[in-house]
């Protein structure tokens, strides 16, 4: 009598296996624990002392720098107020184009 001996490969499991730990997603942060964008706070502060102090040329140069970085560098999952570098982006343009006239 002869024993046949079957070899079957094993596939691979594409189930999950508990020794594996899951994945971890980013999740967004709650608006609470978002934290201001200080770059766009800047550019807005010197937008506003621009407008009040017309006198001192390099306050809209320098609210324009700012609100422009702040901008770029905004992340939308950690951080909030992102209308304040873009309110201080317009307001030092306006100031800068009025100085101008």
């Amino acid at each position: 009598m002869s024993t046949q001996v079957c070899h079957q490969e094993a596939a691979p499991s594409t189930k999950f296996h508990p020794a594996q730990p899951p994945i971890p997603t980013e999740t967004p942060a709650s608006e609470d624990a978002k934290k201001f964008n200080t770059l766009a706070l800047a550019g807005v502060s010197f937008g506003l002392i621009s407008c009040v102090i017309q006198a001192l040329g390099v306050m809209p140069i320098l609210g324009i720098v700012f609100s422009v970085l702040g901008l770029v560098s905004f992340d939308e999952r950690t951080e909030k107020m992102r209308w304040m570098a873009a309110f201080g982006l317009g307001l030092s343009m306006l100031v800068t184009m009025l100085s101008f006239r």
